[in-house]
């Protein structure tokens, strides 16, 4: 009966391969070498996107939509952050895809080296502003009442855990560049699983309610970085997985034209994804003016359009990594042909999927 199964499985994936090539999407190879590294990027963002899936859904069970409203607001503002972390990472993949695709595997590491030191600079002020600044932060988007203090407690305590964010997006992006998108899937799908163990725990066992939710978030980011920097430093998982391009303390460490470099890639990503978060606070001042259930049904749809994302996630990894190895590499027109057959498939993806969403509505 499995035998069967994969059977028809495998002549399923080779019928699609032939349909999508002749319809000129995307050549079968090159659909092949894009799948390998899009999959595991794609249950990445999903294992991401639903940490604050699950919170969302574990607190309006147990609290209602007023809370569910006060996460909606602290969303926002961790998203926003988030964002840059994104932006920042994209610069990252795309150094050390061309560096590493060139033979250039020192360079490459120190590229990882700059991303990390940059992603201190950016991230050390904004965890001090949401901590700091909490109340009034979340006040200024419509936050009220009982909403209000929720997402000051949610905001509070997840904002530290930025930090350890801003590393697993680099490293998740590094491995990425180095054509491993399955080592980073892994911690991040058992931190998505750690996740909802532990906001189960501490909301309806401990009785902690958002503060539960907030800290089961936390501790499973930090968990996530905690296994993802024993291979970022050269080690490998049971002789798996271990970085090409690894960190340490010797060699340098810092290395000005690399830094400019990455700041040049990683701006115009970084201020296309926060233009893209910021768009959200004006939605969530409006929604609020309709009271908290508005709000909670609004952040709703924001989280299922968010796990819809993953694709992207994975699309644009691909991208990156097959374009940038093929620019380190010296074929240009073969770069070009890989990123117009890419942006062929998400489409097409994207079109599928939006359909079902609209028809399962």
């Amino acid at each position: 009966m499995r035998s069967r199964l994969r059977t028809a499985i495998a002549w399923l994936g080779a019928a699609v391969a032939v349909a999508l090539d002749r319809a000129g999407v995307i050549d079968r190879r090159r659909l092949r070498e894009t799948l390998d590294l899009a999959w595991p990027r794609i249950v990445t963002g999903f294992a991401i996107m639903s940490k604050n899936t699950v919170d969302l859904a574990v607190i309006g069970v147990v609290l209602g939509a007023p809370a569910v409203a006060g996460l909606a607001f602290a969303f926002a503002y961790w998203q926003l952050a988030k964002f840059v972390s994104i932006g920042l990472a994209g610069g990252t993949v795309s150094l050390v895809s061309q560096n590493y695709g060139g033979d250039e595997a020192d360079r490459a590491a120190l590229v990882v080296k700059q991303s990390l030191l940059v992603a201190a600079v950016f991230v050390t002020p904004i965890v001090v502003a949401l901590v700091a600044f909490a109340e009034p932060l979340v006040a200024l988007i419509g936050g009220e009442g009982d909403a209000l203090g929720y997402g000051v407690t949610y905001l509070v305590v997840t904002a530290p855990a930025l930090a350890f964010e801003f590393f697993n997006m680099i490293a998740s992006r590094t491995y990425a560049g180095v054509g491993d998108t399955f080592t980073p899937m892994v911690f991040r799908a058992g931190g998505a699983l750690l996740n909802v163990v532990l906001t189960a725990g501490f909301v309806f066992g401990a009785g902690l309610g958002v503060t539960g939710a907030a800290l089961g978030t936390a501790f499973s980011i930090v968990a996530v970085a905690a296994g993802l920097s024993w291979g970022m430093t050269g080690r490998s998982y049971f002789g798996h997985g271990a970085s090409p391009v690894p960190i340490g303390r010797s060699g340098p460490w810092f290395d000005a034209e690399l830094a400019r470099q990455l700041l040049e890639v990683s701006a115009p990503l970084i201020a296309r994804r926060v233009a893209q978060g910021v768009v959200v606070f004006p939605l969530l001042w409006v929604a609020s003016s309709f009271g908290d259930a508005t709000v909670a049904a609004f952040e709703v749809g924001r989280r299922i359009r968010g796990l819809l994302g993953s694709f992207s996630w994975g699309f644009s990894i691909a991208a990156s990594t097959l374009v940038g190895q093929r620019l380190g590499a010296g074929e240009e027109s073969l770069a070009t042909v890989y990123g117009r057959d890419v942006i062929r498939l998400s489409a097409l993806v994207y079109v599928l999927a939006s359909a079902a969403v609209v028809a399962a509505a």
